[in-house]
């Protein structure tokens, strides 16, 4: 008798502003040895090793210029689909934004089962009173189709903090994060609190 096979797949909606760090983190999880890097710019990036066992699956190295469209479908043999959503704030326009928020919402409604996560560039909470945090906030609440959408689906959503200081702390950032949380309005509050208390930083 044949016998059936079964494939327990993962799927991971992934989201952050432009250059927070997404590929790079996919391609961790897939595997990947990635090395800093200086760039001609004098900055520094995370790149995908040519002695890489495995091979780059997203790509890395566009810092903050936006390049995806649509919600990008990515299928590791991990048994993980990660499905790369466009950055926050897109930097190409205003309608490409309001486009992107659509698609997001739409791939959310149409995944019946997923983990989300959302990463915010450490610089973004430290300044502007945490306006990468908040920008973040309401982009979840978006695709939530509501506070209470997010609320209900909190505990399927990790927040991940990047590129923040090596010498800083999980408590202090996640104190940080609550500090910001507080200013937001009532219906975003108790959730942004919620998903503090279980942010998780990201050192590649």
């Amino acid at each position: 008798m044949a016998r059936a096979v079964i494939c327990i797949v993962h799927r991971l909606v992934i989201n952050a502003h432009s250059g927070a760090g997404k590929s790079t983190l996919q391609n961790i999880l897939h595997g990947c040895t990635v090395s800093r890097v200086q760039r001609a710019t004098g900055d520094f990036v995370f790149m995908v090793d040519d002695s890489s066992e495995k091979k780059a699956l997203a790509v890395t190295g566009h810092g903050a210029v936006s390049r995806t469209m649509l919600p990008d479908v990515l299928l590791s043999d991990k048994g993980v689909v990660f499905i790369d959503c466009p950055g926050l704030n897109d930097t190409r326009a205003s309608a490409v934004n309001v486009a992107n928020g659509i698609n997001v919402a739409a791939c959310v409604e149409a995944t019946s089962s997923a983990r989300f996560v959302a990463v915010v560039e450490f610089s973004t909470v430290k300044a502007a009173r945490g306006s990468g945090f908040k920008e973040l906030i309401k982009a979840l609440v978006d695709s939530f189709g509501g506070a209470r959408g997010l609320a209900a689906h909190a505990s399927s959503v990790l927040l991940v903090v990047s590129q923040a200081p090596l010498d800083l702390d999980l408590a202090s950032a996640r104190a940080l994060l609550g500090e910001v949380a507080i200013s937001l309005s009532d219906d975003e509050r108790e959730v942004s609190l919620e998903l503090s208390t279980r942010a998780v930083l990201f050192h590649p």
